[in-house]
């Protein structure tokens, strides 16, 4: 069963302001927890803890018709009871968990043993969303504290742009990709054992997030002012390069091939675009101002395979799902824009306020699509 991004197709005006209550809730909390830890106690930690932990038990106590595949995550569940560990274990890196219309149905091991662990704890379905909705939370947060001031901002990024909203239907491959995110600070350390053993459970999780491999040439890179301009030519020649780069799934992970002849979702870009030429321009200021940090250069390196990826998306919409794990480093990307405005600037603070207006509206429609509108599971 594909999995779904979101996308400005979706979006309808038939929820109402009542599903979108619970979203508010989240947006008006994480203000809240803002002015509290962040301007009268200064404490970060406190702040993303209570932030993500909002986001996380909204995801975690959802019904199974919030979300394109909520229910088909649920009946993972119930199937991973009955398969046994030997079976498994064979698979080495995947398990064939059903089979449809004469077709093995596979999906990774690393989260099938994870529902295979909980289902021996309990029967309660709920508890495979809920875990997964708070590990994801988890890692996200780590990330964001390991790798920018900008706590506040950085948090209404992953909130706003479309991580969280993804994370209601892409619940495996988010959870691959907060696993993913964090060999991002071991490889900048030059960790680089720990890393690959991050980069190996994340491919456990979901083999897409193979694709965060990038990391390793790019945090290797000293030259960030002239390495920026190969991948900016890279980044254009993906778009030129995909019948290859179809060939080689399909020769390497044949059940992913099907994503580069079949265009699941319609898209509609008008909302998107208004991001997409922000994004680029904050790119070309950067490149023209210097980029003199690894973090500047691996997020605008990561900002330009997202935009390719992301408008490659619009012939074939899996490439979208390819682009998140890239989109991700938007939460970097958008903060360390601010110290190229002059200091003691109120444009530093007009910026912020643009950004997280824009960001908000793009929240309050993805709010609004109809497999969004919330209920708790109990009800």
């Amino acid at each position: 069963m594909a999995d779904a991004t979101i996308n400005e197709n979706d979006i309808k005006n038939n929820g109402g302001t009542n599903q979108m209550i619970i979203y508010l809730v989240i947006l008006v909390l994480i203000y809240i927890w803002g002015v509290i830890f962040l301007n009268k106690y200064k404490n970060r930690k406190y702040f993303l803890t209570l932030s993500f932990s909002t986001m996380a038990l909204v995801l975690g106590l959802r019904a199974s018709t919030v979300g394109e595949d909520t229910l088909h995550y649920i009946n993972i569940f119930k199937i991973s009871k009955s398969l046994s560990y030997s079976k498994i274990v064979k698979g080495v890196t995947e398990t064939v968990y059903a089979t449809q219309w004469g077709v093995d149905r596979k999906i990774e091991n690393g989260y099938i043993l994870l529902n295979k662990l909980i289902s021996i704890l309990t029967d309660n379905e709920q508890w495979i969303i809920f875990i997964v909705a708070g590990l994801t939370c988890c890692l996200f947060a780590r990330f964001i504290y390991r790798n920018t001031k900008h706590v506040f901002f950085a948090t209404q990024v992953f909130l706003c742009e479309s991580l969280y909203m993804n994370s209601f239907n892409l619940m495996r491959q988010m959870l691959a990709m907060s696993i993913a995110l964090n060999a991002y600070e071991l490889l900048k350390e030059k960790k680089y054992k720990k890393a690959i053993i991050v980069f190996v459970i994340a491919f456990l999780f979901h083999k897409s997030s193979i694709v965060l491999l990038v990391l390793l040439p790019l945090c290797a890179i000293n030259d960030y002012q002239r390495t920026i301009k190969y991948v900016a030519f890279g980044a254009i020649m993906v778009n030129i390069l995909v019948p290859i780069i179809s060939k080689a799934v399909s020769k390497l992970i044949p059940r992913y091939s099907e994503y580069f002849y079949v265009n699941y979702w319609t898209v509609d870009v008008n909302g998107t675009m208004i991001l997409w030429g922000i994004e680029i321009a904050l790119c070309i200021l950067i490149y023209f101002k210097g980029i003199n940090d690894k973090d500047t250069f691996v997020a605008v390196a990561c900002t330009m395979l997202y935009l390719s990826l992301d408008i490659l998306g619009l012939k074939i919409s899996s490439f979208s799902r390819v682009a998140l794990y890239f989109r991700s480093f938007l939460i970097l990307l958008f903060p360390l824009f601010i110290p190229y405005i002059q200091k003691r600037s109120k444009n530093r603070l007009w910026y912020q306020l643009i950004i997280i207006i824009i960001l908000t509206g793009a929240y309050l429609s993805y709010a609004r699509t109809d497999v969004r509108a919330y209920q708790f599971f109990w009800k």
